[in-house]
């Protein structure tokens, strides 16, 4: 057996694996009128009082055997986080869709207002941030700001002991 997608679920979630069931739901798909053909649905029933927060991970066949662990958290100012540690890495990517100033819980030394983050640490030196749609980023030593105009795409290298960005990469 080989790990195909991880799962963060809420506790108190219960899954079940349908295949070739008599309705789609029970595990089949149409590729053209009356044809039909199994196809197995995972299926969550959760029990809960609040909106429930689940996420899958389909690895690459690479990296399947390189992910050790996934999970989701709500940010404190709205978005979702979610963090994959390996190996030899851990990469967190941080949804804002309301473009909040957040900050990581991978690097809380760092604030920024970007759409989407994603964020690589690979070593104990250095981590890699990628910023989709940013207008301001902020680490303890230095503060960018793009007021004029919000930059589609932002690369930095950051330190991580010092948190000062050694490299920066950008367009508009």
């Amino acid at each position: 057996n080989e790990i195909v997608a991880f799962v963060d679920s809420i506790p108190k979630s219960e899954f079940e694996i349908r295949n070739g069931g008599k309705k789609p739901e029970d595990g089949w798909i149409a590729k053209g009128y009356g044809y039909r053909e199994p196809a197995p649905v995972l299926r969550m029933e959760i029990n809960t009082r609040h909106t429930p927060v689940s996420g899958f991970l389909f690895p690459l066949s690479s990296l399947r055997n390189k992910v050790h662990k996934f999970n989701i958290h709500k940010l404190k100012k709205g978005g979702y986080a979610y963090q994959i540690k390996g190996e030899a890495f851990t990469d967190e990517i941080i949804l804002n869709p309301e473009k909040n100033k957040i900050q990581s819980s991978l690097l809380p030394l760092l604030e920024t207002d970007a759409f989407c983050t994603i964020i690589r640490t690979d070593d104990r030196q250095f981590a890699t941030i990628f910023f989709i749609n940013v207008g301001y980023v902020r680490s303890l030593k230095e503060e960018l700001f793009f007021r004029e105009k919000r930059k589609v795409f932002l690369k930095l290298t950051v330190h991580l002991d010092s948190a000062k960005i050694e490299e920066i990469l950008y367009e508009q």
